[in-house]
């Protein structure tokens, strides 16, 4: 008897492209959702940032209100706070990381001085068995600048008050093994990370 050979089907070859078809598709789709994933990260580290800075500046005009008699002395030159220029004096209460410290007596000049200086900068404070210390909201954000500017009014009790405070927000980079990142522990000065600033400002008149 003779074997009869059985013509191959093209519904085999088409069942392979649709499978390839589907695996492409498929790809596609998991790297646009780990796109979306990455970005969605990088948006609420974002706005994370924003708030801390919204509040930065509130506590700011909130203790430029409380001394407004001494209002020009909050005005910075045009440059960013120093934040190696610790005041020798500290106007209000503050945790050390071991015990409270009290606040020392300060004139018009040091309190401005230091509220410049407690609202931009944070303290070195370390707490045994603690790997990382957030003290304020200063240390929440990367790399904060603070600029405020005192414009004299015609009449007392008429100063303009600019407070102007920027930060860096990450946009992309790389890790120590090249791969493409957004949000890492990674300190902003390292050169592999790309960054923009971003600003906050606020006009009052205290």
């Amino acid at each position: 008897m003779k074997n009869r050979r059985i013509p191959l089907s093209h519904s085999s070859a088409f069942t392979l492209v649709e499978v390839m078809v589907t695996l492409a598709v498929t790809t596609i789709g998991l790297v646009g959702l780990s796109a979306m994933m990455i970005e969605a990260g990088r948006t609420v580290q974002d706005s994370g940032n924003r708030s801390q800075a919204i509040w930065i500046v509130e506590d700011l005009t909130n203790r430029i209100i409380a001394n407004r008699e001494e209002v020009q002395l909050y005005d910075t030159g045009g440059v960013p706070v120093d934040c190696n220029a610790v005041p020798q004096t500290s106007c209000a209460d503050f945790f050390n990381g071991v015990a409270k410290v009290t606040a020392d007596a300060c004139t018009s000049n040091q309190l401005a001085a230091y509220d410049l200086w407690d609202v931009a900068c944070s303290r070195d404070i370390v707490i045994s068995n603690s790997d990382l210390v957030r003290s304020d909201s200063s240390s929440t954000i990367s790399a904060p600048q603070l600029i405020v500017s005192v414009q004299a009014g015609a009449i007392e009790g008429q100063d303009l008050v600019t407070i102007d405070l920027s930060w860096d927000s990450r946009i992309g980079g790389t890790d120590v093994g090249g791969n493409r990142i957004y949000i890492s522990d990674t300190k902003l000065t390292d050169r592999t990370i790309m960054s923009r600033r971003e600003n906050i400002r606020s006009d009052f008149t205290p």
